[in-house]
């Protein structure tokens, strides 16, 4: 994605739209070192900064990586691409990938998961989210018509994670209409308006809640690596 400096800098936007992230993966984190693909500018890392043993983010986009240095001293940011990265095999007990593989390079997703396999540790947790491959989820996606934006179903992410020497332990598809009303005000401020999303309490609290029921959104998953892998 394309930085934009008017949008893409509001920190307290981005922590608060990685709190259902957190909030998935949460009972994993307490003492693990966390390494987060596609960080952008660490609204994630905001939530694992004092229970996670380290916590690591990599991105591409530079920009977004000098805010979340700025906000988050305590964390590691790297500009780095999750398909060569530069860390040694079975360094991370976690590895997360929130919204990411739908904008890498078409055919590239099994580079990626490898990678993200290969530095993850014998019995460690990988998870992710993207956009489902729902039917609703699509029709309510503006740039899956404008841009290709890509959608998953199960049975992709299901694959894709196992041919990567991962074994799922959950999978959910979350999110419903006031999660759809989010994606809209955020393409409405950010494209439209060119201006910060405001930060309506009530609505971000049901937001947020209808981002952990059962839903048409979001597939979220979790995964652990299995002892025999070989990397």
């Amino acid at each position: 994605m394309r930085f934009d400096p008017i949008y893409d800098g509001d920190f307290k936007e981005a922590v608060r739209s990685s709190l259902p992230k957190h909030h998935f993966i949460r009972e994993y984190i307490t003492g693990a070192h966390v390494l987060d693909v596609g960080c952008w500018i660490g609204g994630f890392e905001y939530h694992l900064v004092g229970s996670a043993a380290s916590v690591t983010g990599i991105d591409i986009e530079p920009r977004a990586l000098d805010v979340a240095a700025k906000n988050l001293p305590q964390a590691r940011f790297i500009e780095a691409s999750v398909l060569d990265m530069p860390f040694e095999p079975e360094t991370f007990d976690v590895v997360t990938c929130w919204d990411v593989i739908e904008h890498l390079p078409p055919k590239t997703e099994r580079i990626a998961m490898s990678e993200m396999a290969r530095v993850l540790k014998k019995g460690g947790i990988f998870s992710l989210s993207t956009p489902s491959g729902k039917t609703l989820s699509k029709i309510l996606d503006p740039a899956y018509f404008l841009t290709g934006h890509r959608h998953y179903s199960h049975n992709e992410i299901v694959n894709l994670v196992w041919q990567s020497g991962l074994k799922v332990k959950e999978i959910k598809i979350l999110g419903g209409w006031y999660v759809v009303a989010d994606y809209m005000l955020m393409y409405l401020y950010k494209y439209l308006l060119r201006s910060n999303k405001p930060l309506w309490k009530a609505f971000s609290h049901r937001v947020f809640e209808d981002a952990q029921r059962e839903g048409f959104v979001t597939l979220f998953l979790v995964a652990e690596k299995q002892g025999n892998a070989n990397w």
